[in-house]
Formats: structure tokens, C-alpha cells, sequence
């Protein structure tokens, strides 16, 4: 059932040639990330792009919305994260936006994927109060964390190996944290790459 506002985070791998029909959402923040590959994206909203590996794209779902998402190529495998936030409020209209980072080619420390709207940075905006960063860490590096806004962090780590305090996490693994502390840092055993959800606090562990 998620945790706190984080509702989904599904990491995806879609076969040559094949994805997911026109289907519809409403009332969520969904929030993709390529890791390989690209996306073949259209939307009941009108908008027709692909979205290449290392880009971010942000639907709103709000009101409604239908869309459709395809790897379009004909040998290479499409490899995502989609990310489920439920917004503070409903029935908002839906909107879109996408923005290009080329993730797998930063250097270490962290980029602010997405704030709270109305986002003051580069960050895409999302209706709920949760911040999403991704880190870049290289072998023996510690990488404090990010500035926190909630009390509840959610780890996801894309591909390395890292520390935090005496749990050690590898490739694919995941880290819930429902009263985190402000002196969160990681200890980067080989080079890595981390998804990081500064939360609301948590009413319950």
C-alpha cells in the first residue's frame, strides 16, 4: 500500500517492440525515469515524444488522463522507473512536463529531480510534498545526504553498493526509513547511483 505518499515505484523492463496500450490514471504524480533505452510516449493531452535514457518525465494525472508507452525499437530491451505519489489534493487539471539530464553521465553528488510545486529550482513540479534526488557516488566516496524537508526517506539504489549506517544495500534494493535522522550520509563501496524520496513524516513506523 505504499509508504506515505509513495504509492508505486515499479522498475520496468519492456521487451523489443512491445509496452503498454492507451490506459488512464487520475489523481497521481506519475513520474518516469529511463535507465536504458527510450520511450515512446503519447497522451490524451496531445503530447507525442520519446524520452531518452537519462531523461525524467512528470504526468500529472489529476482529473484524467490517458496515455501509452512503447519501446519502439526493433533488438534493444527499454529499461524504466515509474514512480506512484499520491497528490495533497484531487481533481486538479493534468498536465505534463519532461526534462533532460542525462543521469548516467553525472558526476558525484546529487541532482534535484523533482519539488513540490511551485518548484523553485530546475526541479519538475509535482502537487505533493516530496522531493526526489539522484545521487552519484564513486568507489570509497561518502556522500552526505540531501537537504531534507520531511522526517521520512525512502532509498532506492539503481546500481552500485553503499552503506548506510550498518546496512549495506546492493543493486535493485530498497531502504525505508520512516523517522530518519538530519546526518543521513552513504558509503559508496563501488562506483553508484541512488534514488532518494525526502517524504512527509509518517504518523506510523
Amino acid at each position: 500500500m505504499g509508504f506515505g505518499p509513495l504509492r508505486v515505484l515499479n522498475d520496468d523492463r519492456i521487451a523489443p517492440q512491445s509496452g503498454f496500450g492507451a490506459h488512464g490514471h487520475r489523481d497521481m504524480e506519475i513520474i518516469t525515469v529511463v535507465l536504458q533505452g527510450e520511450v515512446v510516449h503519447k497522451d490524451s493531452l496531445g503530447n507525442a515524444t520519446v524520452i531518452p535514457a537519462g531523461d525524467i518525465q512528470v504526468m500529472s494525472a489529476g482529473s484524467g488522463v490517458r496515455h501509452e508507452e512503447h519501446n519502439r525499437s526493433a533488438t534493444e530491451p527499454l529499461e524504466l522507473l515509474q514512480i506512484w505519489i499520491e497528490p495533497w489534493t484531487t481533481g486538479l487539471p493534468p498536465r505534463y512536463a519532461q526534462r533532460t539530464i542525462g543521469l548516467g553521465n553525472l558526476r558525484s553528488g546529487w541532482i534535484h529531480l523533482v519539488a513540490p510545486e511551485p518548484s523553485t529550482t530546475d526541479a519538475l513540479p509535482i502537487r505533493q510534498q516530496a522531493n526526489v534526488f539522484w545521487g552519484t557516488a564513486s568507489a570509497g566516496e561518502t556522500l552526505a545526504g540531501p537537504p531534507r524537508t520531511g522526517q521520512a526517506v525512502f532509498l532506492f539504489l539503481v546500481s552500485g553498493r553503499v552503506r548506510v549506517g550498518n546496512i549495506e544495500l546492493g543493486p535493485r534494493d530498497a531502504l525505508a526509513i520512516p523517522h530518519a535522522g538530519l546526518d543521513l550520509s552513504f558509503v559508496s563501496l563501488e562506483p553508484s547511483q541512488i534514488l532518494y524520496f525526502d517524504l512527509p513524516g509518517l504518523t506510523q513506523a
